[in-house]
């Protein structure tokens, strides 16, 4: 399923050498070395480099720059507060510590001389990664309001995407009682320019916006006259469908998850960070404008950096984060099943080497490879690369290495600045020039750290490649498979499980894909983080799933659905928004959750069973997505609590797990304390002194015998008791 969503490059490089060259890092000025990797390779793809930053006087750099230099960066730039308020650029989003600017080349220059200035970073190559899934994570009781306070499909709540845009036809994304009104607010499209009386977005200086009632002219129309964006990818608004839709097309019986919220989308023509962080902020700043809450969904990802949230598009998600009545939700990856990732602990002055395999392709005009490799724990280190040819291609920290052999052309860039949390990097890009592709073969990679502590840890990925088979030896298999921003510490990162394998074709035939219903999807990307931490969060349909189909996109016949205006995908793109519409369900009731509470919501709410194994772990997080205890559990989450209480246990009966929730409503030393029917202690939940807030614990019983069993919460001047009952 995988293969139904073509990666999205931001662009394959080509290199202007003739021949091998070392390139010590002082041939250029300090303006260079603030670059990141992606950006100090297409600037040399381009041409620019030699241009711009070899070390010149200043009053130069216009006699020497080509008129004909037009070309724009999409940059993320990182520095002193000070410094970044007095930028000569238009700043579209700004956030602590870091900015984002649409800058010519004289203007990188100019900005990448500032002293103050510490980092500039383009980023690059990320990749797009409702039928049974609504029932299997009991959207439809959240609907229909069972056990919980009332129903919730999302209403006055916005949904915001970053992707490749959304049919506006559609009929689910209309008002289902009237189809001529948009329930969609905005969509804005990086890849157009204004024509007419078209514009930017306020406070945007590239792409143009569509308002509401841009759409509903058109639908009123009934043919595309006012608006031109479409999406001829269909990837967009087939997560747009699950998240949100209506099912209007398809009588209800595609109904997504939040079926009352509204949209902003969105939709890109190339993906960098700073443009990621661009349409975040939209997204928010519409959210704010309107007074409601929003939850922005990313369903594509990168393996272009260092896993560890220190990057800034990660701290763009984490400042978002802080703010009540927002939250992102980002796919894991879709690398579970790839051997993309090797991690290694060296002793310093020792190598240790790994290796990749390129198997046998066919050339086409660009073939490209790119590993990233991050260590820490020393200050240099050396990266040495044999091709299958044998030849050698190695420098040291802070030398750049570009080598043309007889089995491609190789760069590595070894930047010295580090990043947050001191780690450095190696990046390597393996590409054809002069009609050498990149070879078939073995590639050994070898590392040795020259300083520093007495062992360092390195991280090596598979960042991107043009060439689909490619493995690494040894790897980690689906662990630190997760990529960026899913990496985020304030991002609700979602892994994908099975809960179809067959369907029907819009003529009639019959299809099915291996898998195992309720079994993590294989190409589901793992955690941990590069830093230990767990990832994903949560896990959620996402293979063999069927939704809105946009009429511009071109589906193979066999992933159509028998129901017209639908059509089936998978991948954990697809898991992403099942998790959006719940937080915007969430969002409904209480719009101002934050996600510090939706996590630790989450963290006691997911289901555990036999395909999960024991709970939370690196490939499920915490389990198995379950809307209606999420939803009931929200309801009764508050900031400032007046009162203590204990609520009824869920499930109840139950087997072997259960769930207690209780509300403290002042600093207080509390019990939590299960007992059996003749009064003896059989657990004790919590003995500690809490903060005033909600509380959600997990009781298991696999150790005890079925029978009744009695919980009591104590605190000063509060005590109650409550029954629960364990069924084996």
């Amino acid at each position: 399923m995988k293969g139904i969503i073509r990666p999205v490059s931001t662009g394959i490089l080509f290199l202007v050498i003739l021949f091998s060259v070392t390139l010590d890092a002082g041939v250029f000025d300090d303006g260079w070395k603030k670059l990141d990797p992606f950006l100090r390779n297409e600037l040399k793809t381009e041409g620019f480099r030699d241009t711009y930053f070899k070390q010149h006087p200043a009053e130069d750099i216009e006699s020497l720059a080509p008129a004909a230099f037009e070309e724009t960066y999409h940059v993320v730039i990182a520095g002193d507060e000070e410094q970044l308020d007095n930028l000569p650029v238009h700043i579209n989003t700004r956030h602590r510590g870091f900015v984002t600017a649409r800058v010519t080349v004289d203007e990188l220059r100019e900005i990448s001389m500032i002293d103050g200035i510490d980092y500039i970073e383009k980023g690059g190559h990320f990749q797009l990664y409702l039928d049974r899934s609504i029932p299997d994570i009991r959207i439809n009781d959240v609907h229909s309001g069972l056990n919980i306070a009332s129903p919730l499909k999302g209403k006055d709540v916005i949904l915001g995407f970053i992707d490749t845009g959304i049919d506006f036809f559609h009929p689910d994304f209309r008002d289902a009682d009237d189809p001529s009104r948009s329930r969609i607010i905005s969509i804005w499209d990086w890849s157009l320019s204004p024509e007419g009386e078209e514009d930017h977005p306020e406070n945007f200086n590239y792409g143009v916006e569509y308002r509401r009632a841009n759409l509903e002219a058109d639908l009123e129309l009934g043919e595309r006259t006012n608006v031109r964006t479409i999406d001829d990818n269909g990837h967009g608004t087939h997560i747009a469908g699950i998240a949100g839709g209506n099912g209007t097309q398809g009588l209800g019986r595609y109904t997504g998850v939040a079926p009352d919220a509204e949209y902003v989308v969105v939709r890109f023509d190339q993906l960098t960070t700073a443009r990621v962080i661009d349409g975040m902020n939209y997204i928010f700043s519409i959210a704010e404008e309107l007074g409601r809450p929003a939850v922005v969904n990313l369903s594509f990802g990168t393996h272009g950096g260092s896993h560890d949230g220190t990057s800034t598009m990660e701290q763009a998600v984490d400042q978002h984060a802080e703010w009540a009545g927002r939250a992102v939700t980002i796919a894991a990856g879709n690398s579970g099943n790839e051997q993309i990732h090797t991690a290694k602990t060296v002793a310093r002055n020792q190598t240790e080497s790994f290796s990749m395999t390129v198997d046998d392709y066919e050339p086409d005009v660009e073939n490209t490879i790119i590993h990233q490799l991050w260590y820490e724990g020393t200050a240099n280190a050396e990266l040495e690369i044999q091709t299958p040819g044998g030849e050698l291609v190695s420098t040291t920290t802070g030398t750049d290495r570009i080598e043309q052999t007889g089995d491609g052309l190789v760069e590595i860039i070894a930047p010295v600045i580090a990043n947050a949390k001191g780690a450095r990097l190696f990046a390597v890009f393996i590409e054809d020039f002069n009609d050498i592709p990149p070879s078939p073969g073995e590639w050994e990679f070898r590392f040795t750290p020259l300083t520093g502590e007495r062992e360092s840890k390195f991280n090596n990925w598979l960042a991107f490649s043009t060439m689909e088979d490619i493995s690494m030896s040894p790897n980690t298999a689906r662990r630190y498979t997760v990529s960026m921003p899913g990496t985020a510490h304030g991002g609700i990162t979602v892994g994908a499980y099975t809960t179809k394998t067959t369907w029907t074709d819009r003529f009639g035939q019959g299809w099915q894909v291996r898998g195992t219903e309720g079994a993590i999807a294989p190409f589901s990307s793992g955690g941990p983080t590069r830093d230990g931490r767990l990832k994903p969060e949560i896990a959620a349909p996402g293979y063999v799933i069927t939704s809105a189909n946009s009429r511009d996109a071109q589906v193979p016949d066999f992933f159509t659905d028998a129901v017209d205006g639908y059509a089936i995908f998978g991948g954990t793109s697809m898991a992403a928004p099942h998790i959006m519409g719940v937080i915007a369900l969430l969002f409904e009731q209480n719009p101002n959750l934050r996600t510090d509470q939706i996590i630790d919501i989450l963290e006691h709410s997911g289901r555990e069973d036999i395909r999960t194994g024991s709970i939370p772990n690196m490939t499920w997080g915490y389990g198995k997505i379950d809307a209606e205890f999420f939803a009931a559990a929200s309801f009764r989450y508050v900031d400032a609590p007046e009162e203590f209480r204990l609520y009824q246990n869920y499930p109840n009966p139950f087997n072997p797990t259960t769930t207690i929730e209780f509300i403290i409503s002042t600093e207080s030393s509390v019990e939590l304390i299960v007992y059996d029917v003749l009064g003896r202690k059989v657990d004790v939940l919590v003995d500690d002194i809490l903060e005033p807030r909600h509380y959600i614990v997990n009781f298991d019983a696999s150790n005890l015998s079925s029978g009744m069993y009695y919980y009591r919460l104590r605190v000063e001047g509060f005590n109650e008791t409550r029954s629960m009952l364990h069924l084996k």
